[in-house]
């Protein structure tokens, strides 16, 4: 069932309109992903599809909606669940890269409004 998964997500996915995969397909994804997903197997297939989603959507949907599950799911205390994280795609990553490069440019700049409101004129 779960190979059935990975290769029928994607390809829907293909065909839907962003608003739609947003709407629908993501959704699905978060509940796989989510801690109320007691079964292991399902947060394995979360990471599968995330990995094999990330490749046929919009980079801007991976970046606020995939990279945050996978950033949660690299954490999971199942051995099974971090260990498809380490097999994601090369996009995926290059994403999860980009999102964290655009965390760390904003914190950057935040530290300079805080220093430029504490320095007295």
């Amino acid at each position: 069932m779960r190979e059935h998964a990975q290769v029928a997500v994607p390809e829907i996915a293909k065909l839907l309109k962003v608003e739609d995969v947003t709407r629908f397909v993501i959704p699905m994804v978060e509940r796989l992903a989510s801690g109320y997903a007691a079964e292991e197997e399902q947060r394995v297939t979360a990471a599968e599809l995330i990995n094999a989603l990330s490749a046929v959507i919009p980079r801007e949907v991976t970046l606020q909606h995939l990279v945050p599950l996978l950033i949660t799911l690299s954490t999971d205390n199942m051995f099974r669940v971090r260990k498809v994280i380490s097999f994601i795609s090369p996009w995926c990553l290059l994403f999860c890269l980009l999102l964290l490069m655009e965390i760390a440019r904003l914190s950057r700049r935040a530290s300079r409004d805080l220093l430029k409101m504490s320095v007295p004129s």
